[in-house]
């Protein structure tokens, strides 16, 4: 047991939060110093918080958490457990360390500056059963997440978030966020990019008879970016191939976990009910310990810097990072959600050109050097057979200009990034040829606009020499 809240801040806690007084009077002299009880929230399987509101004639009062059956033994002061507290400012407590499914009582009882003690004040509480129970998973500045745990007894959870003022057409069945049908154990309802303001979560089970749980009501406001471990995205560069990206974690924060994908891509690994559940914590947790299986990155009491790279080019492509934020303690704390997309086309962007070099040419080949121009987004190259391509240019139906381009990028053939040549060139060494053979070293280059947007082949011929013993 512990207490909670004091003096003046326990009042306003009461006020601002819906309550519920379940004191009991014994018919005591009505000048007599009282103590009320008040409810405080929803009991979970396992604590519940009460308020206790003195008369302003009482100089103290007792308490006690006990059991139904142990009322005499509290105003006869022989139960173990019984807890004073001097003054007649409210109190606020907290029971923790409670069995699920049991019914207690609050015992209360003040006294005036005489000693005379005034009427009996109790309020009975059951915790919940751990067949079932909602309670709050994350709540951060613009998302939050919400556990919900029940047995199999349990044939389906209906829930929602929303305001207030939904609570009737909740409970009437007329709107909801989801249902869960034949799930046992857990699932986690999580929502990001939720709007500053006020919220409630509901939630309400049935079980295999028909009848219904309790409505479970958890109200919350989106927290204060400021006051929870969080962090900002900073797009530092970005094309139709790669991404850099960076996550400056605030001052509360002490470690970010994330992975980065085209929109909606792991929706169903993380949403199925056989797979995570709707649990981002645990499956970010979860992946962190995978790197280079699943596309996580992890960085602890420092900028997390981390790249992405997308061998289809899409242009235009909704992109999306989950990001995980732990305390300075290293617990997990809330998940954001970021969204962005990558470039799309660009009708101003210029020709690119890729200059191609062939050197020490041998039976088997030749040394080519390719250098892109600063236009040139990256280009696909090979040893083309010359006779071959010339046959396809002059007699396929199928020829067109950017049919080599298309050819080696579909068949999976090389492919250069410009940004990752070092000093803005790259050599390739063909060692596989046929003497006395024809070649073409050929460059296809492709702008900003990736495979929208490819420009004239570098075509570059030779001929390897015979081979001699």
């Amino acid at each position: 047991m512990r207490q909670a809240l004091s003096g003046i801040a326990a009042i306003l806690m009461v006020a601002a939060s819906a309550f519920t007084s379940c004191s009991k009077d014994d018919g005591a002299d009505m000048a007599a110093a009282t103590v009320k009880i008040l409810r405080d929230g929803t009991p979970d399987t396992s604590s519940f918080e009460v308020s206790f509101v003195p008369s302003a004639n009482a100089v103290r009062f007792e308490y006690m958490l006990g059991t139904p059956d142990m009322e005499k033994s509290f105003l006869d002061g022989s139960a173990d457990g019984i807890a004073g507290h001097e003054g007649n400012d409210s109190l606020g407590v907290r029971f923790d360390n409670l069995e699920a499914g049991k019914k207690y009582s609050v015992f209360a009882r003040a006294y005036d500056k005489t000693g005379k003690p005034g009427g009996l004040a109790r309020c009975d509480i059951s915790t919940n059963s751990n067949a079932y129970n909602v309670r709050t998973q994350f709540i951060a500045s613009n998302s939050a997440s919400f556990r919900i745990e029940f047995t199999s007894d349990y044939i389906n959870f209906r829930y929602l978030l929303g305001k207030e003022s939904e609570k009737e057409a909740f409970l009437a069945g007329e709107i909801q966020d989801g249902i869960l049908q034949n799930i046992v154990e857990y699932y986690c309802a999580s929502y990001f990019d939720l709007e500053e303001g006020d919220y409630v979560f509901y939630a309400q089970g049935e079980d295999i008879s028909g009848a219904k749980t309790r409505l479970f009501e958890i109200p919350f406001s989106t927290a204060d970016e400021s006051s929870v471990p969080s962090g900002t995205l900073e797009i530092i560069s970005q094309d139709a191939y790669k991404g850099e990206y960076a996550i400056t974690p605030n001052g509360n924060c002490g470690k970010i976990t994330c992975y980065i994908s085209t929109a909606g891509q792991y929706d169903n690994l993380a949403l199925d009910p056989t797979s995570w559940r709707g649990d981002y914590v645990a499956m970010l947790q979860s992946w962190e310990q995978i790197p280079g299986v699943m596309p996580s990155h992890t960085a602890t009491a420092e900028t997390l810097e981390f790249s992405y790279t997308d061998p289809t080019l899409a242009l235009g492509q909704p992109m999306e990072i989950y990001a995980l934020f732990f305390d300075k303690d290293l617990n997990p704390a809330g998940v954001r959600h970021f969204e962005f997309s990558k470039p799309g086309f660009d009708e101003n962007a210029p020709q690119a050109h890729v200059d191609v070099k062939v050197e020490n040419i041998s039976y088997a080949g030749a040394v080519y050097t390719f250098t892109p121009d600063e236009n040139t987004l990256a280009f696909m190259y090979e040893t083309v057979d010359a006779a071959w391509y010339d046959d396809i240019v002059a007699n396929s139906s199928d020829y067109h200009e950017f049919y080599l381009h298309e050819y080696l990028f579909s068949q999976g053939f090389y492919f250069a990034y410009a940004k990752d040549l070092k000093d803005g060139a790259m050599s390739f060494a063909e060692t596989s040829g046929s003497p006395s053979t024809r070649y073409y070293a050929a460059a296809c280059p492709m702008n900003a606009n990736a495979t929208q947007g490819w420009c004239e082949a570098t075509l570059v011929s030779y001929t390897t020499t015979e081979q001699t013993n």
